[in-house]
């Protein structure tokens, strides 16, 4: 009985430093970087485009980190009054924020998962030319996304991914979620 106990508990303890291990690798961002663009992803309103909106404002002297910041339209976050609630409210409160709404461009096509997102993405910075760009998403979405942007874009344009400081803690079986989605954006598979 006491042998069990001792079991369950080392297996508990394993199952705890696992999820916090992965936790660690889930949320590893890129270093700072100057690009010719940030791109706040959709969701965790408004961590994300919080922090695209400071790393614009720190980058407002010559030579700044990004001059603009790109918003994609997810139409499934609208309603009958507005296509994209959660784009409307992105740029009110980029502009709240002090961002200049000439700095803020949303981007076309429809945003309806993470591999969607980073494609029309990928598509304005090529057809723009950017050579890198920012991409601010969550803690436990930094890994999918870089996974995803490997396996759809490859290394050009580059991706800096940075996470917003701001986004709410997840739960132990959003974390779970987040490294199975993860790990299919590895192997290919569409999320």
């Amino acid at each position: 009985m006491i042998r069990r106990a001792r079991v369950t508990a080392l297996v508990g303890l394993g199952a705890l430093a696992l999820l916090g291990a992965g936790m660690l690798w889930l949320a590893r961002e890129d270093a700072l970087a100057p690009c010719p663009v940030i791109a706040a992803l959709n969701g965790d309103q408004p961590a994300r485009v919080d922090e695209a909106a400071r790393l614009h404002s720190a980058a407002s002297g010559p030579g700044g980190v990004a001059p603009a910041i790109w918003l994609t339209n997810d139409p499934r976050s609208g309603n009958a009054d507005t296509v994209d609630a959660g784009t409307d409210s992105n740029v009110k409160r980029l502009l709240a924020l002090g961002i200049p709404r000439a700095a803020i461009e949303i981007l076309p096509g429809a945003a309806i998962n993470t591999h969607a997102e980073l494609e029309i993405i990928r598509h304005a910075a090529e057809g723009r030319g950017a050579s890198c760009v920012i991409v601010v998403t969550s803690p436990w979405h930094v890994a999918r996304v870089k996974a995803t942007w490997l396996r759809t874009t490859g290394t050009t344009p580059r991706l800096v991914v940075r996470r917003a400081p701001g986004a709410q803690p997840v739960t132990w079986w959003a974390a779970a979620k987040q490294v199975g989605g993860t790990l299919a954006a590895l192997i290919g598979l569409p999320r």
